[in-house]
This record gives C-alpha cells, sequence and structure tokens, in this order.
C-alpha cells in the first residue's frame, strides 16, 4: 500500500495531488519495506497483483509456490549454462579476451572511483545512505537472513566451482588499488555499523554468548564469571 505520510515528506506528493507520473512510496505488504514508485506503476501492480508486494517477496512467494517447478527449472538452467561457459573458457582466444576486457575496466574503474570519492559531498552522501539503511533494524534483519541462507552459500560455493569466475576474482584482488578500496569500503562499513544500537547490542550478546558455551571456552575459565 502507499505510505502517504513518507511520500509527502521524501516526494512532495499528497493523495489529492498525485497523478500518474507521480512518485510515490510503496510499503510491501509482507516485509514492510518503503520502495519509490510511480503511481501508475503501483495501481498497475495492483490491478495485475492484488497487493503490493516488493520483488524480493514476490520472488520468495513464487519459488514456494512452484518450488519443485523452480528447482528442476534451475538445475537445468545452470547445467546448460555450466557446459557453456567451460566450453567457451577453454577457447584461449575468448579467455585472452575476457582477461584483457578485465584489465581496462578495472583501469576505468579505479580512476572513475578515486575522482568520486575525491569529491567531499559525494562521500557525504554514500555514507549517509548507507548509515540510513544501517539504522533500520528491519534491513539489517534482512541482510542477516539473506547472508546466512543456505541458497546464497551454495550460490557462492558454485561461483567458486567455476574456473573463469576465479580467475577474475584473482585478476581484480592482484591489484592493490582493488585491495585498498575494499578495505576502506569495510572499515567505513564496520565504523557505520557500529554507531547502530542494536548491531552492537547483538555483537556483544553473541560474544558472551559464545564465551558462555562450555564448548567454545566458557569451561576453561577463558570468560569471567
Amino acid at each position: 500500500m502507499i505510505n502517504w505520510v513518507e511520500t509527502e515528506k521524501q516526494c512532495g506528493v499528497t493523495e489529492i495531488i498525485a497523478t500518474k507520473i507521480s512518485r510515490v512510496v510503496v510499503e510491501c505488504d509482507s516485509c514492510h519495506q518503503n520502495r519509490i514508485i510511480s503511481y501508475h506503476g503501483y495501481k498497475r501492480l495492483i490491478r495485475e497483483q492484488s497487493n503490493s508486494l516488493c520483488t524480493s517477496c514476490r520472488n520468495k512467494q513464487n519459488r514456494e509456490k512452484y518450488s519443485d517447478n523452480y528447482k528442476e527449472s534451475d538445475r537445468q538452467r545452470s547445467a546448460a549454462l555450466s557446459k557453456t561457459m567451460k566450453e567457451k573458457w577453454n577457447n584461449s582466444s575468448y579467455r585472452e579476451k575476457q582477461v584483457s576486457s578485465i584489465h581496462v575496466s578495472k583501469d576505468k574503474h579505479s580512476v572513475a572511483s578515486k575522482k568520486l570519492w575525491g569529491d567531499s559531498e559525494y562521500r557525504e552522501k554514500v555514507t549517509g545512505s548507507i548509515k540510513e539503511l544501517y539504522d533500520d533494524p528491519k534491513y539489517c534483519e534482512r541482510m542477516d537472513e539473506i547472508y546466512s541462507s543456505p541458497e546464497y552459500k551454495q550460490k557462492l560455493s558454485d561461483n567458486w566451482k567455476r574456473p573463469e569466475y576465479r580467475e577474475k576474482v584473482l585478476i581484480r584482488w592482484s591489484d592493490p588499488i582493488c585491495r585498498a578500496n575494499f578495505a576502506a569500503a569495510c572499515s567505513e562499513r564496520s565504523r557505520l555499523l557500529w554507531q547502530n544500537e542494536n548491531y552492537r547490542s547483538k555483537v556483544v550478546s553473541s560474544i558472551k554468548e559464545k564465551w558462555g558455551d562450555s564448548d567454545f571456552g566458557g569451561s576453561a575459565g577463558l570468560y569471567p564469571s
């Protein structure tokens, strides 16, 4: 449904003056996350789907509804794609072309990133957006759910089994600038996360729980009682 309070706050639009091209804040019926779409898009969504589910929740609903069909089609598509990519990667010309394009793309991205990050206004905008996201407990819970899910871990594992994927990753990580940018991003993300009270409480509770576990070390007297 449309959250008219947030719509007026973020988009300057009320229900009375809204037109089909107006941007409105829509709340997902399931996870209750807000997103901004056009008023026309919202009406079409209600007309076609009879709900305002976000893409993630709609896909989850469809997977549960058609789980058997999804699993079989996913296996077939994955097998076909894996076979095609292996055949391509065994071709030396294709492999050299891909590696060359990665280097070119990496250099362009590095220059562009440095230029953007040198802009204080851009830095503040990015860090502010990240902080706003991680100040939202629902967003944090959703991210934890995704990263800890067996599906996500399996996807990472499947990706790493592909030689072309591993080579691309290793090429990027061979660049000291790429590693430095990643370290800086992780540091900034950690700093912003630690400013979130819910996150701090969760981490502290988790550490205390682990150290209180006899299997982890509590019985050895490593954690003070």
